[in-house]
């Protein structure tokens, strides 16, 4: 479990920084964007996960569901 927290607020803090960095135009916001949806559909995965750990299958399946979701909108906004 505290793994599984570690990973999240990892991500969450990589993922605040990369906002920062395309808000002042560091980085190509057009690089950014999709890598900071990828990490968001993860992290929407793994508390997709958590929450089946603790027993509520229906927000599990949501979750899990938004974030694959999101992960293909990231991919599908890089491509096209």
């Amino acid at each position: 479990m505290k793994k599984l927290k570690v990973i999240k607020i990892l991500f969450s803090v990589i993922v605040v920084i990369l906002s920062l960095l395309g808000i002042f135009n560091i980085l190509n916001i057009k690089i950014v964007m999709p890598i900071i949806l990828l990490l968001l559909g993860i992290m929407n995965i793994l508390g997709g996960y958590y929450s089946y750990i603790k027993h509520k299958k229906a927000e599990a399946i949501s979750l899990i569901l938004s974030g694959l979701f999101v992960i293909f909108v990231s991919v599908f906004t890089t491509f096209f």
